[in-house]
């Protein structure tokens, strides 16, 4: 495959999967859960009437970039939900080239070419294609990040590049901002740390920049300072409760009650999600040793298999697949997860020191470990907010792969010059 073709290649392949998952898994169903409130969002945004959900509320539980970014879709290709879901598989085969091209760069065209075959089978970012959700264009963004990240240097241009990316990011998922981390590393020892913490200073500045439009809303709207969406209150109360079990669970309606008082939508939004925020955080404080006992369970519910997205594919009483059916794509789908985490783990150990000097594995290794303070100590674990990071799991294993295959024909190759 020349060098010139494969992204192009690579990209055409993976949309094909994609589509025809698509077209395989599409549903006569309205969407639910969080794609109803994304569905409605682009609805109400064509319609001019901003953010707004169920009965015209305005939204600020979800970011508004995922709507927004269907609401001109929608404009352009007529409202339906079939569209969104077209939009994601072209989303999450751009991922494909872009992985190939950075991995490229990093190391050479055979590694890069097992990545990019690999992310384009693997079943997780694939069943997630189907929904309307942020997963697939929010792994896009996330993996751009790193290409621009390890193609960058630690100049003023770049920060403020960065910052900007990142702002932008924050629109569709509130959580890109800790992605400011992985610059910091790279560059820190490079510049020093107070050049490090001025950039950093810089990009943060960019970024409120970015979210100042949204926040005015949100302020005018709601009469509460919300520089990003409420979701994060509920995401940590899930995480820290006495109820906790390390994956998601949703509070009692005597809680939610409670919290909200007498008040109305949509101060009643409001004042429920700072509230779980609130007890959240005293949860934290007051049982310490549960908290540390929390842990491991939130990485076993982050590592379980992608067979589990048949509970929001299958939901509703629309069911993506019969049950046989259902049951041959989840097994596939969890064979090819923990085959790609026991490679992930062999390359974390098993790959010399040198390698994981190299920009890109140190971004990786930067990422890696910000997910799982994320997701195994502050929030909770689920097997989706895992899934922009696969793309760089894909990269580690492709680097084992490629070792063992060197390893394989090494002695066949000096039988052959003997």
């Amino acid at each position: 495959m020349r060098i010139r073709r494969a992204p192009l290649t690579v990209f055409l392949v993976a949309l094909v999967v994609r589509l025809v998952w698509v077209v395989t898994a599409s549903r006569d169903g309205f969407p639910f859960r969080d794609s109803l409130y994304y569905h409605l969002g682009a609805e109400s945004i064509l319609a001019g009437h901003g953010y707004a959900g169920l009965f015209g509320v305005p939204i600020v539980r979800w970011a508004p970039g995922y709507s927004g970014l269907l609401a001109g879709v929608y404009w352009l290709f007529g409202t339906s939900p079939l569209r969104g879901e077209i939009m994601n598989a072209v989303f999450g085969a751009l991922t494909v080239p872009l992985l190939y091209v950075t991995v490229r760069r990093a190391f050479n065209e055979r590694i890069a070419l097992i990545a990019a075959v690999m992310l384009c089978f693997m079943p997780g970012p694939i069943l997630w294609t189907d929904l309307l959700v942020t997963e697939t264009v929010f792994t896009f963004l996330f993996v751009a990040f790193v290409a621009l990240v390890v193609r960058s240097t630690p100049s003023w241009k770049w920060t403020l590049a960065l910052g900007a990316f990142v702002g932008v990011s924050s629109l569709f998922r509130g959580e890109s901002l800790v992605w400011l981390l992985v610059p910091a590393v790279l560059w820190g020892r490079q510049i020093g740390w107070r050049a490090m913490a001025a950039r950093l200073a810089a990009a943060i500045a960019v970024i409120a920049i970015v979210l100042t439009p949204w926040t005015i809303r949100n302020e005018r709207v709601f009469h509460s300072f919300i520089p990003l969406a409420l979701n994060s209150g509920d995401t940590l109360w899930a995480g820290h409760n006495p109820a906790a079990n390390g994956a998601q669970n949703y509070p009692s309606e005597e809680l939610m009650a409670r919290l909200a008082g007498n008040a109305e939508e949509p101060q009643k939004t409001v004042l429920i999600a700072k509230g779980m925020q609130r007890e959240a955080i005293q949860f934290m404080v007051h049982h310490p040793l549960t908290e540390l006992r929390l842990i491991p369970q939130k990485l076993i519910a982050l590592m379980r298999g992608d067979s589990h997205a048949f509970d929001w594919l299958n939901g509703d009483n629309y069911p993506t697949l019969n049950e046989q059916a259902t049951v041959y794509v989840g097994t596939v789908a969890d064979a090819a997860w923990f085959a790609l985490l026991a490679l992930c783990l062999l390359g974390v150990f098993g790959l010399g020191r040198e390698l994981w000097r190299t920009p890109l594995l140190r971004a990786i290794r930067v990422s890696f470990i910000t997910a799982l303070v994320l997701y195994g100590f502050l929030y909770y674990g689920n097997y989706r907010y895992r899934l922009p990071y696969e793309p760089l799991m894909v990269v580690v294993a492709a680097l084992v792969l490629d070792r063992v295959w060197t390893a394989l024909r090494a002695p066949v190759s000096e039988g052959v010059v003997s």
